[in-house]
């Protein structure tokens, strides 16, 4: 899915230019020998990946995120099958939340996921929600358990961690999907 916001321009790169050399000639007075002040220099490729991360989290924080899901599968399912049993998920959510015609009037949840695979490589979601509030975790992980699998539904204690841990895969080409729907928040 093509993304319609540019994340790059959220993306603030550090200055790269080198520091100074000292120079102990003429001229220049030897400093004392102390500790070196310490300094956070990102270490090769993995920075511009964190800033990206980091770039991803501001952005996501936006909206006003209510639920922490993870969403594990049964059995080994290609990333599309499984973005359609999230997207049956949803929709089931939005029919129980919102009712039978939650699409024409243009409500309903809205969710950020991303796709993560397990140890044994069977996929699993991580993904965030909006706009459930009026429902109950355990009664959609036991929906979700029906439809797929495990899950693990719950109300956000800490919203900066649950998007870090959401976007932890951004900087290793991981990808995040955003409800077909969804627009920017109104200030």
């Amino acid at each position: 899915m093509q993304c319609c916001w540019n994340i790059q321009a959220i993306v603030q790169r550090e200055d790269s230019r080198p520091a100074p050399e000292q120079k102990h000639g003429r001229g220049t007075r030897r400093r004392s020998p102390r500790a070196p002040t310490p300094r956070v220099v990102p270490a090769g490729p993995v920075a511009p990946g964190r800033a990206l991360q980091a770039a991803w989290v501001t952005f996501v924080e936006q909206w006003d995120w209510e639920w922490f899901c993870t969403l594990t599968f049964r059995h080994d399912l290609h990333p599309e099958a499984a973005a359609k049993r999230f997207d049956g998920f949803a929709s089931r959510m939005n029919h129980a939340l919102y009712g039978p015609r939650w699409y024409k009037h243009q409500v309903g949840i809205q969710w950020v996921r991303a796709l993560e695979y397990q140890r044994q490589g069977i996929i699993h979601f991580h993904a965030v929600i909006a706009g459930a509030a009026s429902g109950q975790p355990s009664t959609w992980e036991q929906v979700w358990d029906d439809l797929a699998g495990l899950a693990e539904i719950g109300p956000i204690r800490n919203m900066t961690a649950a998007l870090h841990y959401l976007t932890k895969y951004v900087h290793r080409g991981g990808e995040l999907d955003f409800e077909p729907r969804m627009r920017a928040p109104q200030p």
